[in-house]
């Protein structure tokens, strides 16, 4: 996920904690976290209700190293996922 989107979602009680909170000079604010702590910042995510899954696919699209075939696969993979968890596809596409 890109790093700035962390900022939207993300309670600020875990930022506050687990993350460093990053304004460069030109671009736009970010969140940094260590990765030691990412069972950590999982186990807070879950108990307030998020869940979440394993997704290296969708982490090597955000960082840019997925090739535009992966892409496309991908992104129906998401759609298949948003159907089958009942999003509706507007909700989650915006925050994709």
């Amino acid at each position: 996920m890109p790093r700035r989107l962390v900022l939207d979602w993300c309670p600020d009680d875990i930022i506050e904690e687990f993350g460093e909170r990053v304004v460069p000079l030109h671009e736009l604010p970010y969140v940094r976290f260590d990765p030691a702590d990412a069972l950590k910042i999982l186990a807070r995510l879950n108990s307030l209700g998020f869940e979440s899954i394993r997704a290296d696919r969708l982490v090597q699209i955000a960082c840019g190293s997925a090739t535009s075939e992966m892409i496309l696969e991908d992104q129906r993979s998401l759609i298949e996922a948003a159907e089958q968890h009942r999003l509706p596809i507007s909700e989650f596409s915006e925050r994709v």
